[in-house]
């Protein structure tokens, strides 16, 4: 397995601009409501315990919170920070297919990929191909397009290493 650092082509850029502007509806659409709605439900919890009449919801909703919160900075939050961060380079992993398998459900079809880098679910992992994903077959050899330190998300999957 091969790594190679190179700038963001102007068609990755394109793409993962697009990725990030959709991100961010989907926060200020559906997390931001979740947020402000959390920090309320907070905010009546402690309050209740100013009050002096707490019970096991003034005990559950703050530990949910933690754990909530927690959970974000751990999983959300990094993805966003590194695509700020090495937004303009990508690493490209050169990797073999081990197998592949169809998945389909309900109208929704996607490709299972196994690689000696890791597992590509086609429809959640990757932002766009180079290469039509019913032309990849076990034994080829593909170059994923990276953004560092971000595991789960592939920017381009190709089947040469043109990196222009």
């Amino acid at each position: 397995m091969k790594t190679i650092e190179t700038p963001l082509m102007t068609e990755e850029k394109r793409a993962l601009r697009k990725a990030i502007i959709s991100r961010a509806i989907l926060f200020f659409v559906a997390f931001l409501p979740v947020i402000i709605f959390t920090v309320y439900i907070l905010y009546l919890a402690l309050m209740s315990f100013v009050e002096g009449d707490q019970d096991a919801f003034s005990y559950i909703v703050p530990i949910l919170f933690v754990l909530w919160y927690a959970a974000a900075y751990k999983f959300i939050f990094p993805q966003y920070r590194n695509i700020f961060k090495y937004g303009q380079t990508k690493q490209i992993i050169e990797t073999k297919v081990l197998d592949i398998s169809l998945f389909q459900n309900g109208k929704m079809m996607s490709y299972y990929i196994t690689t000696d880098y890791n597992i590509i679910n086609t429809a959640r992992n990757v932002i766009f191909f180079s290469i039509p994903v019913a032309k990849i077959e076990k034994g080829m050899t593909l170059y994923l397009h990276i953004i560092p330190s971000v595991e789960n998300e592939i920017l381009r999957i190709s089947a040469s290493e043109e990196n222009q």
